[in-house]
């Protein structure tokens, strides 16, 4: 037995611009740069095709089962990404060491019963924060936790402090928590509100959506709707000129857009379900309150408008969280421990 697999498989239900597609690159590009062959396999193609192309990473998009046949015997390792792909990882599974990366939360699953036998079974997966993997542990003990890791874009810009501003960045959907951010900035007292500014970033899956959040503010023009961002630099500007980051998830796994903007020295505050809670000390470098009190976020939002010196000393503690556990270091020698212990477990 070799002591390490040679070459790997990527695969990936879809290559947008978003969360877990973007892991999937990130992988690719970490195990490239260890030495590992690597290829990456979509069921669908997309726009974030080009950017591995652009890091000369190979690709390809899923043509029919016979070629992904062929594909596959050419890899001695596998990475099945998301709840989406089940039926290639049990297919990949049977033919070599396969670990299953589930970046969503169970109660996504269309139909919870009927895939728990699949997670139960599972060779190895992937979970990416604690309450990820406390919630697949039930079902399976061999559970890798693996933080994001994210490239380092930081270019030490210090937020401004004479106007301080709010966003919420990622698509507009209902547990995404954009209208919870409303509601906390409407129970504002008038002269507070005019002190400060506050961004919706994002799109949404269908029309009726967004013209519902466009309608919601028109009466608030201290918000701005924005449209998603196409590229990693484009968002890093975003963060660069917002003075924290809201998250008010009704449900989120983890939160890419917590983490990056911790790496750009941006305090977070985000509610008691997002999996990512394990980067901030209440306080220290952002805050956390209760999913769904908009009181309590609204009471949030009022002391540091009225006291932006607190976020401020904020900047270094929230970037030092993501040195800890985001780092593209890090996050390459989680993915490589991962492997090798799936590897000599499989061939012991």
């Amino acid at each position: 037995m070799k002591d390490k697999p040679e070459s790997v498989l990527l695969l990936i239900h879809e290559l947008n611009y978003t969360g877990a597609p973007l892991v999937v690159f990130e992988t690719a590009l970490a195990l490239k740069k260890r030495g590992y062959k690597v290829h990456t396999l979509s069921l669908l193609n997309g726009e974030l095709v080009e950017k591995f192309k652009q890091n000369d990473l190979e690709v390809s998009i899923y043509e029919n089962n016979e070629k992904f046949m062929e594909l596959a015997k050419k890899f001695d390792f596998a990475i099945v990404n998301t709840l989406a792909c089940k039926d290639p990882y049990k297919v990949l599974q049977s033919m070599m060491p396969t670990i299953w990366w589930i970046h969503e939360k169970l109660t996504y699953a269309p139909n919870k019963d009927d895939i728990l036998p699949d997670i139960q079974n599972a060779f190895s997966i992937i979970t990416s924060s604690p309450a990820s993997r406390a919630e697949y542990l039930p079902y399976n003990e061999h559970n890798h936790l693996v933080y994001l890791g994210i490239k380092d874009a930081y270019r030490g810009k210090p937020m401004q402090m004479d106007f301080p501003s709010f966003a919420v960045v990622g698509s507009i959907v209902p547990r995404k928590g954009q209208d919870i951010f409303i509601q906390a900035i409407e129970q504002l007292p008038p002269e507070t509100r005019k002190k400060a500014g506050f961004f919706i970033i994002g799109e949404a899956p269908n029309e009726t959506i967004y013209n519902q959040i466009k309608a919601r503010i028109q009466y608030t023009p201290e918000i701005t709707l924005l449209p998603a961002t196409k590229s990693f630099e484009e968002i890093c500007e975003y963060y660069e000129n917002i003075s924290a980051l809201v998250a008010p998830s009704r449900e989120e796994p983890t939160s890419r857009v917590a983490i990056e903007a911790m790496m750009m020295a941006r305090p977070v505050i985000m509610s008691d379900v997002v999996g990512a809670q394990y980067l901030v000390q209440n306080g220290v470098n952002g805050f956390i309150f209760k999913s769904l009190d908009i009181t309590a976020l609204s009471g949030l939002l009022a002391r540091l408008i009225e006291n932006p010196e607190i976020l401020e000393k904020m900047q270094q503690p929230a970037r030092e969280a993501y040195l800890k556990y985001n780092s593209e270091t890090a996050f390459s020698n989680a993915v490589e421990d991962a492997i090798l212990s799936d590897w000599h477990r499989y061939y012991k």
